[in-house]
């Protein structure tokens, strides 16, 4: 952040600009470290699922104790990678529950709506007996 004023910081731009570019970069870097660290866990997981492939091979082939004990390490890193997946996921959850409250969502809205359009009266019927359409006829 300080390299980042520095060299924007030349007195043509106001402070407000500044701040909201600053914070745009930051949001930049953070969704990109976020990304790379899924991605590794990602790799990580596929890679522990392929060790654990080989080795039932070759247990199948040639039982044995180290090839057990292996297999039960490498299902724990698994297990240990999973789980904290699962929590990371879980605290997103929460934190949309707690940015989101009480508000209703997009589609409790969207629904809201379409009831609305259901009930709504588009055509009557005059005195004289013709239809009058909504909004066109109502001031005739």
């Amino acid at each position: 952040m300080q390299n980042y004023l520095q060299v924007n910081d030349t007195g043509e731009v106001s402070a407000a600009t500044l701040w909201e570019a600053l914070k745009a970069v930051v949001r930049g870097e953070l969704i990109s470290i976020e990304a790379h660290r899924a991605t590794a866990d990602r790799v990580e997981m596929d890679r522990l699922v392929r060790e654990m492939y080989r080795i039932d091979e070759e247990h199948a082939e040639s039982p044995g104790e180290d090839l057990l004990g292996e297999r039960q390490r490498l299902q724990a890193e698994l297990g240990a990678l999973s789980t904290s997946r699962a929590m990371e996921q879980l605290r997103k959850a929460r934190e949309v529950v707690y940015e989101h409250g009480e508000k209703a969502s997009r589609l409790l809205a969207q629904q809201l709506r379409t009831r609305e359009a259901a009930g709504e009266i588009s055509r009557v019927i005059d005195g004289e007996g013709s239809r009058v359409e909504f909004p066109a006829g109502l001031n005739k």
